[in-house]
C-alpha cells in the first residue's frame, strides 16, 4: 500500500475526468437552467451552489468564476471558483484561481497551498515544484507530538464561510479535507457526507470520502464510496486507482489488478504510472516478485522524476530478501524525492539505512546515516542509533557505544525510551550511570552539568529509581528553571510519594509557563487532585 503521505498529497486533487467534463458540458447545453440576475458576488456564489447541487458543474464553475472576477481580492471566491473549475476539467484556470487565493494567504496559507500543490502534483512537468511545496507545508504546519497538520485557521474560516453559504457543497468538501488533514476522521466523514447530500450527483465528495476511509484502514467502506463515485463518473481515473488501493488493502488482489488495468493505458503518464505501481504492489502481495519488479520498472519509466515507484520497488525487493537491490531502489527514491513526497526525507533515509544494514553493508549504511545527520538534523537520536548498529555490525563495540551516548545526549525529548532500550540491550546502563555521575562531579561549567543531568534523570527513570530522579531533577531546575523542567520535577516528586513538593512544583511550572497545552492541563488537574489530599 502506498505511504499515508501519498494519500494526503492526492487529497485535494480535484481534477475531473475528460468524460465527466464533456458530460457536464452536455448537461449545460441540453438542459439549461435559467440564470437569475446576479448583480452581486454573493448572489453569483449562491447561483453556483445551486447549479453544482443540480449536477451542472460547468454552469457552476462559470458562476463562481464571475464572482471571483467581480471580487478579485476575496480569496474565498477564488477558492470556490478553483474547485469548480478543476472539477469541470478547466485545470489551468483552476490553478490560476488557487494561486490568486494563495497570494492572499487565506486560512493561514495551508488550504490554498495544498490546493495549488494538488493541481501541480497531477502535472508531470510540475512534479518538483509540487514536492517542494508539500515539504514546506508539512514543515510549517506539523504539530509537535501530534499527528496530522495544524488546520485550525483554515477550519475556522471555512466554518465562518458556511454561515454565509450554508448550502455550498464546495465548503463542505473543503471542510472534510481540512479535518482529514488534521486526522479528525469523524468530522471529516460528516463533512463529506454533507457535501454528498448537497450535491448528490457530484463525484468528488464521494472520492474524498473514500480516501478518508482508506486512510483509516476502512477498506470495505472505501470501496463502496469509490464505487459510488465511479457510478457517477465511470472514467474518473483518481477514483479507479483509489478503488484499486482499497481492494488491495482488503486483500482482494485480483480485483485490485482489474481496477488498475482499467487506467493503465491512460494517455496521462502520471495516471498510467500510478496504475502500474498498484499492479506491481498487487503482484508482490501475491508472491509474483518478478512480475512486480517489471511493472514497477514500467512505472518508473513513465514518471522518471517521481520517487513513488522506486519506493514501492524497494519495498518489493526488501520483502523478497533482495536487500542490495532494495537499497538501490531506496537510494534512487531518495535522490528523486527532494524532501517533498514525504513529511521529510527522514523516512527514506531510515528505510535505506535499515535495508543496507539488513544487507550487512555497514559502510553503505554509515554513508547514508552521515548524509541524514546533515540533511535531517532533528532526527539525530535515530541516526546515531543506526550508526551504532553499523559500527557494532563491523565489530567496533567502542565506536557503537560512543554513538549510543551521542544518541542519548542529542535527544531533547522528555524520556528517550528508544535510545534507553538500545543501551539496555547492550547492557550499558550501569556503566553510563557511573560515567555521567563522574562527569557531573568533575564538571566546571553549567552546560556540561546540564547535559550530564539530563542523561542521569533519563537513566534513573529507566531504572525506576524515583529518589535518584528527583535528586537529579532538583539540581537541574537550579540550572534551567523552565516550566517544562519544573513540570518534570513535579511528576517525579509525585511518583516518589512527595505530594507536597509536587504540588509546589506544578504551581511553579504554571507560573513560569512555556508548557505544552496538554502539560498545562495536566498540571492544573494534578494541582486540584493534590490539593484535595
Amino acid at each position: 500500500m502506498r505511504h499515508a503521505e501519498i494519500v494526503v498529497i492526492g487529497l485535494l486533487v480535484i481534477t475531473a475526468s475528460a468524460a465527466n467534463a464533456k458530460q457536464n458540458a452536455r448537461v449545460s447545453r441540453a438542459a439549461p437552467i435559467a440564470l437569475a440576475v446576479t448583480a452581486t458576488p454573493t448572489a453569483m456564489i449562491r447561483e453556483g451552489d445551486r447549479l453544482l447541487s443540480a449536477g451542472n458543474v460547468q454552469g457552476a464553475s462559470g458562476s463562481y468564476l464571475r464572482a471571483a472576477r467581480f471580487a478579485p481580492t476575496q480569496p474565498l471566491y477564488q477558492i470556490m471558483a478553483g474547485v469548480a473549475l478543476a472539477s469541470a476539467g478547466r485545470i489551468d484556470e483552476a490553478l490560476s484561481a488557487f494561486r490568486r487565493a494563495d497570494k492572499l494567504s487565506w486560512g493561514g496559507g495551508l488550504l490554498t497551498s495544498l490546493l495549488v500543490q494538488g493541481i501541480l502534483s497531477e502535472r508531470p512537468d510540475d512534479t518538483a515544484e509540487a514536492q517542494a511545496l508539500y515539504a514546506g507545508i508539512v514543515k510549517r504546519y506539523s504539530r509537535a507530538g501530534v499527528s496530522g497538520l495544524d488546520t485550525f485557521s483554515s477550519t475556522k474560516r471555512l466554518l465562518l464561510a458556511q454561515k454565509q453559504f450554508g448550502q455550498s457543497p464546495i465548503l463542505s468538501l473543503l471542510l472534510g479535507d481540512t479535518y482529514q488533514l488534521a486526522e479528525q476522521w469523524t468530522k471529516s466523514e460528516a463533512s463529506y457526507r454533507q457535501a454528498i447530500q448537497l450535491a448528490p450527483v457530484w463525484a468528488k465528495p464521494r472520492i474524498n470520502l473514500g480516501l478518508c476511509q482508506l486512510a483509516q484502514g476502512h477498506s470495505a467502506d472505501a470501496i463502496a464510496s469509490l464505487q459510488g463515485a465511479l457510478s457517477l463518473d465511470p472514467a474518473n481515473a483518481q477514483a479507479q486507482i483509489a478503488k484499486g488501493d482499497a481492494q488491495l488493502q482488503s486483500g482482494f488482489v485480483d480485483e485490485a489488478v482489474l481496477s488498475y488495468r482499467k487506467v493503465e493505458n491512460s494517455p496521462n503518464n502520471r495516471v498510467a504510472a500510478q496504475a502500474a505501481t498498484g499492479i506491481g504492489q498487487a503482484y508482490a502481495q501475491s508472491g509474483r516478485t518478478a512480475e512486480a519488479v517489471k511493472s514497477l520498472n514500467r512505472a518508473q519509466q513513465l514518471t522518471p522524476s517521481d520517487p513513488t515507484p522506486a519506493v514501492a520497488l524497494g519495498e518489493v525487493q526488501s520483502r523478497a530478501g533482495n536487500y542490495s537491490e532494495a537499497a538501490k531502489a531506496y537510494n534512487a527514491a531518495l535522490q528523486l524525492s527532494g524532501g517533498g513526497l514525504f513529511a521529510s526525507k527522514g523516512v527514506l533515509y531510515r528505510t535505506l539505512a535499515e535495508t543496507q544494514l539488513s544487507a550487512h553493508d555497514s559502510a553503505g549504511a554509515i554513508v547514508t546515516i552521515h548524509r541524514a545527520v546533515i540533511d535531517e538534523p532533528t532526527n539525530k537520536p535515530l541516526w546515531y542509533r543506526l550508526w551504532a548498529q553499523a559500527l557494532y555490525l563491523r565489530g567496533d563495540a567502542p565506536g557503537g557505544e560512543a554513538k549510543l551516548k551521542q544518541a542519548l545526549e542529542s535527544d531533547v525529548s522528555r524520556y528517550p525510551k528508544d535510545t534507553l532500550n538500545a543501551l539496555s540491550a547492550r547492557h550499558l546502563i550501569p556503566k553510563l550511570m557511573t560515567d555521567y555521575a563522574n562527569s557531573l562531579a568533575s564538571a566546571k561549567d553549567d552546560s556540561t552539568n546540564v547535559r550530564a543531568l539530563r542523561v542521569l534523570v533519563a537513566l534513573a527513570r529507566f531504572q525506576k529509581s524515583a529518589p535518584d530522579e528527583v535528586t537529579y531533577r532538583t539540581t537541574l531546575v537550579t540550572l534551567r528553571s523552565t516550566g517544562p523542567e519544573w513540570f518534570a520535577l513535579a511528576d517525579a516528586q509525585e511518583r516518589n510519594g512527595d505530594r507536597k513538593s509536587a504540588l509546589a512544583s506544578y504551581r511553579k511550572a504554571l507560573v513560569i509557563g512555556g508548557l505544552l497545552a496538554a502539560d498545562q492541563r495536566q498540571a492544573k488537574y494534578r494541582i486540584v487532585v493534590l490539593e484535595k489530599g
